[in-house]
């Protein structure tokens, strides 16, 4: 037990043999919050994280009542929904896999070249389609009783540069209000049909959209002019990134079943560091400021990227984990679950895994790419962990 939080890992000020590189192993975009993302090769680094990372979120039209009292919980009953009629005064609030398992059998990718935001059925044709490409295949299935196309590809490029004022919304994420974009009927309709929820919409953040995260431990980054934070997230539940390391995943299977083994894409972290031999599980929580680099063309020497990294809060985990992503089911004694059993935070018990990260002002614009090596520059005394 150390710092307020069980760990198997404890710090140590000796380093008894030289650390392995700490190679990034995957890179994974959500375009859509709570849908399926995509892995990629290289990503750009946008103002709010990965460029066109939780750009949209899936809202449900409920009264303002209904919709502070589901704030913090994770499921639904239907009578409450079912109140709405009885209300006046309505807003829209987020819906993710917590609510809705199913969302987790719904993929979304980003075509850079065309603007092009895809939605697709796990299990079509669109899902092994490259993460970056656009087939505009219409194989029709039949869902909940409608007929629905297995995919449906949403152009998003004039929602970027029109003021939009005739679409913008109120849409609320974790108690707060931002002014969004609604997407329109069509989508949907496509996407309740999908998730067999009617009365889903889709909104996207428009390029003025302000959120700034809410932490403490980013504050003594503050004063580091052009390395200082970029304070800003789109529909991230509260930072823009999330690394993962394939050690601490390792730790966590050994707790469940040979049969029932658990794949990084539960936890969905935007960069996982790949496995490796020196690296302790859950040794990444105690990771402070990093910076990447990179091998040069010839593989002799290394490079800096210029991308400058801040750990500013482990993350805690949501019953998200536990949500099979094969059959969009949640099992109770999930990865989530397990993790409560022994990595927690000691007041609230909540289960740890991964770290949120910020990036520094001067990376916009940067990439990131597999391969990169994320060097820890400095270290936290006791790693950042919020206590609700």
């Amino acid at each position: 037990m150390s710092g307020g939080v069980y760990y198997l890992y404890k710090k140590t000020t000796q380093q008894i043999t030289k650390p392995e590189p700490n190679r990034i192993s995957e890179l994974n975009i959500f375009p859509v919050k709570s849908l399926q993302g995509m892995s990629v090769s290289e990503w750009k680094v946008g103002p709010r994280g990965f460029l066109y990372d939780r750009q949209w979120m899936i809202v449900m039209k409920m009264p303002k009542a209904v919709a502070k009292k589901l704030s913090n919980e994770e499921v639904w009953s239907e009578q409450e929904q079912e109140t709405q009629q009885e209300q006046e005064e309505e807003c829209y609030k987020f819906v993710t896999q917590r609510q809705l398992p199913r969302l987790s059998l719904i993929g979304a990718r980003v075509s850079l070249d065309n603007e092009t935001l895809t939605l697709y059925k796990i299990g079509s044709s669109e899902s092994s389609e490259s993460a970056v490409s656009s087939s505009g295949t219409d194989q029709s299935s039949k869902v909940n009783g409608g007929e629905i196309s297995s995919n449906f590809e949403l152009p998003f490029g004039s929602f970027l540069t029109a003021n939009n004022a005739d679409k913008l919304v109120w849409a609320e994420i974790w108690g707060k209000q931002f002014k969004s974009i609604d997407m329109g009927d069509e989508v949907a309709d496509w996407l309740s049909k999908a998730a067999n929820k009617p009365g889903l919409r889709l909104v996207m953040a428009p390029n003025n959209f302000d959120r700034t995260p809410g932490n403490e431990f980013y504050n003594e980054f503050l004063t580091l002019g052009e390395k200082a934070p970029m304070l800003q997230t789109a529909f991230a539940d509260g930072f823009p990134y999330l690394i993962t390391t394939e050690n601490s995943l390792d730790d966590v299977n050994k707790k469940l079943p040979e049969n029932n083994q658990a794949s990084m894409v539960r936890f969905r972290g935007n960069i996982v560091v790949e496995r490796n031999g020196t690296l302790q599980p859950f040794e990444e929580e105690y990771w402070k400021q990093m910076h990447l680099s990179r091998l040069s063309s010839d593989g002799t020497q290394e490079e800096s990227t210029g991308i400058t990294l801040y750990n500013v809060k482990v993350c805690t985990r949501c019953s998200m984990p536990n949500v099979n992503p094969e059959v969009g089911k949640l099992e109770l004694e999930g990865p989530s679950y397990q993790l409560s059993q022994y990595h927690t935070t000691q007041e609230s018990k909540n289960p740890l895994f991964g770290i949120n990260i910020m990036h520094s002002t001067d990376s916009i614009n940067k990439v990131i790419r597999v391969g990169d090596l994320i060097n820890v520059d400095s270290t936290w005394d006791c790693p950042p962990f919020s206590t609700s």
